[in-house]
């Protein structure tokens, strides 16, 4: 008796619920089956690629792409593209751009393409070349596209072309219907809009589409992800807590599973306890926030650095009362207001050498603001329409680092600050500096968690940090 043909389109449909769930060993074998039961087809080679460049395999999808390629008698845009990414992901750039560039002359009408072509430019530090990319076809067809829209925005904003970046931002918010273009919308309010009534407008317009959205399988996660961050961004705190008790319920592994846990407790009308358990992380740009923020996820904190991880918004002193723990400049500009309303609260002075610092500070500014001392940023803030977070952003600068007379300045008098702040209270404070060591065992002994048995994080090394 011949064996059972398999249920092909049933399996594909199990297998693509798995990759996107991230399952990829379940995915992987299912579409290993398909690949051994159809060994002529490359719709399955294709399959095992994306399955391979989702898990972080790059150098296992090439062979699978190649493997598809000398089953068809001409090349595909989608295959060429994924060839691409691999060649990227394998850190092969001039390979890589060759096939993002085939991929766009095979299918030059694909906006999946282009975007990921204009991806591909923009990690490289090239905007306009990314911009031009996105801006060939017509106005229209870019801005009802729900990825090519968001990113024009986006790449506007970055370029300084704040007020086109809105009215961008708009048009594709007008012509937003799937929840693609949801998730791609939801985190520009924050970057644009910043808090206020414009904010709460887009929060609402893009509430109303993802609730018009039709519900498949495909998108159901994604949905109850963003739904459960608009409803935060919202004020809706009922709906959002029921919802993320739904959520990780469903999936306990949930990326922002941390974070959601953190801001359901807070809002869970507990009595007021002081600040037990929170921690606030002071320190400046470039002392190694970043690194901090990693440490604190792992011991199994809801952290958050620079913006809220469920709004996208610039954090806030409301904030405070949301998450475990909060750093980056944002925090160290409200640390005054943090001590007096948690008084129980940990604070942490991420530090480094001052001159160390400096030169570390100048080559972050000029690497990403185009502004190589004090006085280049204080012009850059004289139009805060222009800059992504602006006037908040604008306002964190001045009262931070623009006030002073130079970097070195400012960061003598963050240091005393900090000092008086804690005069009474030194046994609040850690100074914390993984420039000289410190790592693990002085974090953990200060809150009082057992020590992980993994490296302690180094998050966001960049030249000249």
């Amino acid at each position: 008796m011949a064996p059972p043909v398999p249920d092909r389109e049933g399996m594909a449909r199990e297998a693509e619920a798995a990759l996107l769930k991230g399952d990829h060993p379940r995915a992987a074998a299912l579409f290993g089956r398909l690949a051994a039961s159809q060994p002529g087809s490359p719709r399955w080679r294709v399959a095992l690629a994306r399955t391979a460049l989702s898990a972080g395999r790059p150098e296992e999808a090439l062979p699978e792409i190649e493997a598809a390629e000398s089953r068809s008698p001409q090349p595909r845009p989608a295959w060429v593209l994924l060839r691409a990414r691999a060649l990227e992901a394998l850190d092969r750039p001039t390979e890589a751009r060759s096939a993002f560039q085939a991929a766009l002359a095979l299918d030059p009408a694909n906006m999946g393409c282009r975007v990921a072509v204009s991806r591909h430019f923009r990690q490289a530090g090239q905007l306009e070349e990314a911009l031009r990319v996105l801006e060939e076809p017509p106005a229209a067809e870019v801005e009802r596209d729900p990825l090519a829209g968001p990113a024009r925005a986006s790449l506007l904003l970055d370029l300084r072309r704040g007020e086109e970046a809105r009215a961008a931002f708009a048009a594709s918010l007008a012509h937003a219907g799937t929840a693609a273009a949801v998730q791609r919308l939801f985190p520009m309010v924050g970057r644009l809009l910043g808090r206020g009534e414009p904010a709460g407008r887009a929060f609402r317009r893009l509430r109303q589409v993802l609730d018009a959205t039709e519900r498949e399988f495909a998108t159901e996660g994604l949905r109850a992800t963003l739904s459960a961050r608009l409803r935060l961004a919202m004020g809706e705190t009922d709906l959002f807590r029921a919802e993320v008790d739904a959520l990780l319920r469903a999936d306990p592994t949930h990326p922002l599973a941390l974070p959601f846990r953190s801001a359901a407790r807070g809002l869970s009308g507990t009595p007021e306890d002081g600040g037990v358990g929170k921690v606030f992380v002071i320190g400046l740009s470039k002392t190694a926030t970043s690194s901090l923020d990693a440490a604190l996820s792992r011991l199994g904190l809801g952290a958050a650095h620079w913006a809220n991880p469920i709004t996208g918004q610039l954090l806030a002193l409301e904030d405070a009362a949301l998450l475990d723990a909060l750093s980056d400049i944002p925090v160290a500009d409200m640390m005054e207001a943090l001590a007096s309303r948690y008084p129980l609260a940990r604070f942490i002075l991420s530090d480094r050498p001052r001159d160390d610092w400096h030169r570390s500070v100048v080559s972050h500014y000029q690497r990403h603001q185009g502004t190589p001392d004090l006085d280049a940023l204080r012009r850059l803030c004289e139009h805060p329409d222009q800059v992504p977070f602006g006037r908040e952003w604008c306002g964190l600068q001045q009262r931070i680092y623009t006030s002073h007379a130079s970097f070195p300045a400012a960061y003598d008098a963050h240091q005393a600050r900090v000092s008086a702040l804690f005069a009474d209270s030194p046994g609040r404070l850690l100074r914390f500096s993984v420039f000289e060591g410190h790592g693990w065992d002085r974090l953990c002994g200060f809150l009082g968690h057992p020590v992980p048995d993994t490296p302690f994080p180094h998050a966001n090394a960049a030249p000249g940090r």
